[in-house]
């Protein structure tokens, strides 16, 4: 290297030129990068924002679908349980007809018991009686028979029908009380 002072000059001319150069340059690189990691955060967090109103949207969807959900299962159980206590309000009201039917007939059983009871004790005083004459006794024991073989006929058919009342109350029941338990079995399964 020259040791001339005139070059020396020049030289650190140059260099500071080039110094100062270089100093620019990264300070243009740096606001670059300032400027990218700006965007760059700025993005990020419209990213985030978005995000999050994302998250929030289907939160609330479904929310809402769950609330839908529970109240329409909630809707079912009340119309089940409303078609339960229907068919128990007619169970109650038939079998309190057919326990009406059942005084009604037991009266008349009675009823008939009693007439049969006087009409053998009228027998009786008839054929204790000298004036009775045969004929007469015969007729009453006719008549008593007859009525006895009616009163058991009617007692017959009346607990027949009342039975069968009673067994065709008992089957529907159970059919209408299998059918809402199918319904509410099928019912929870499709919950």
């Amino acid at each position: 290297m020259c040791n001339c002072p005139r070059q020396k000059v020049t030289f650190l001319w140059f260099a500071c030129c080039s110094q100062k150069e270089s100093i620019a340059e990264l300070k243009t690189q740096l606001d670059e990068e300032r400027d990218q990691r700006i965007e760059e955060r700025e993005k990020a967090v419209a990213d985030l924002k978005a995000s999050i109103q994302r998250v929030q949207s289907e939160a609330e969807e479904e929310l809402k679908r769950t609330s839908d959900a529970a109240s329409r299962r909630e809707r079912e159980q009340q119309e089940v349980i409303g078609k339960l206590q229907e068919s128990e309000r007619e169970s109650s009201s038939l079998v309190e007809n057919l326990r009406s039917k059942l005084e009604d007939t037991r009266q008349k059983l009675v009823f008939s018991d009693n007439r049969v009871c006087q009409l053998e004790a009228q027998v009786l005083v008839e054929q204790q009686s000298s004036a009775v004459k045969t004929s007469r006794m015969e007729e009453l024991e006719s008549e008593t028979r007859r009525m006895r073989k009616d009163l058991d006929k009617e007692k017959k058919a009346s607990i027949a029908e009342l039975k069968t009342q009673l067994d065709e109350e008992r089957d529907q029941r159970r059919e209408e009380r299998e059918k809402a338990v199918a319904d509410l079995k099928a019912y929870i399964q499709r919950v």
